[in-house]
């Protein structure tokens, strides 16, 4: 579960020019401009435990996954009456999977990669050839499946509460990590932890918390899904007042299901831990 993903999801920017604890914080997102330039650091973990029990024989699987990715991000170009850019490059310093203690480097790693948008979809190449294999994937996932912004509709002041766009969550989460959510029990509510100010600028601390069922895995599995739940929870740190794309943020899903299938059961345990630093590069 790519959780570049995931910090889009849960991206919740507000800000105000001065905050107190019972100032309500407006809404205000920080918009990419050409010429901007950041540094970010992405590590994600992922550990699979899987157990099939067939009668009294029971056959234990645990696979740890990772991704390390280190760039920094140009923008190129942004369109007219559009926020977000149209045209960028990468300069990916480190871009590593891993599994199970072996690290594997990806084809962008040490590469310059140029992301442009052609029509509805953005394009990723290395001197004028299209990035292929797992690098694809991975940046594919980011920049054109269905994203969601979700803000509060109103100023919160911090410490309050407000319920985040479930059907959003659910189309999202289930296209992307082939399951199916039960929408209609899903839980999920957003934060603002607390607001601050460092260098002059606003910054403030928020969260997102998710859970619902799991119904179903996607169309080309046949194993029926019982007892299945995801949880997540995001929590972000980061500039408030829309001057700066400076944040951290750290999240964490859990994903558990279990599948009785014609005489054997299949249980499945999925944690993975996602931190994301982005920082301002000086020109």
């Amino acid at each position: 579960m790519r959780q570049d993903a995931w910090f889009a999801l849960f991206l919740l920017v507000v800000g105000a020019s001065t905050v107190s604890s019972q100032d309500a914080v407006e809404i205000k997102i920080h918009t990419r401009k050409v010429g901007d330039r950041v540094k970010v650091t992405e590590e994600e973990k992922t550990e699979i435990k899987m157990r099939i029990i067939v009668g009294e024989n029971e056959a234990p699987r645990v696979e740890k996954k990772g991704c390390s990715l280190e760039y920094v991000e140009e923008v190129l170009e942004v369109a007219k009456g559009k926020e977000t850019p149209t045209k960028l490059k990468r300069i990916y310093e480190t871009a590593a999977t891993s599994k199970d203690g072996k690290t594997t480097a990806l084809s962008i790693q040490g590469k310059s990669v140029l992301i442009e948008k052609s029509g509805e979809k953005y394009t990723f190449a290395i001197d004028g050839k299209a990035v292929e294999g797992e690098a694809r994937e991975i940046l594919n996932r980011e920049f054109n499946e269905p994203r969601g912004l979700i803000t509060p509709n109103k100023p919160v002041k911090p410490g309050e509460t407000w319920k985040l766009d479930a059907n959003q969550f659910g189309l999202n989460l289930g296209k992307r990590d082939s399951f199916q959510l039960d929408t209609t029990k899903l839980e999920s509510v957003g934060k603002l932890v607390k607001a601050y100010q460092t260098d002059g600028k606003q910054f403030g601390v928020f969260e997102a918390k998710l859970s619902a069922p799991i119904t179903a895995l996607d169309s080309q599995n046949d194993l029926k899904v019982k007892e299945g739940r995801l949880t997540a929870t995001m929590t972000i740190d980061t500039c408030i007042d829309g001057t700066s794309p400076q944040v951290k943020s750290t999240g964490m899903v859990a994903l558990t299901f279990r599948n009785p299938n014609q005489g054997f059961d299949v249980f499945v345990e999925v944690r993975g831990t996602t931190v994301r630093t982005t920082e301002v590069v000086k020109k």
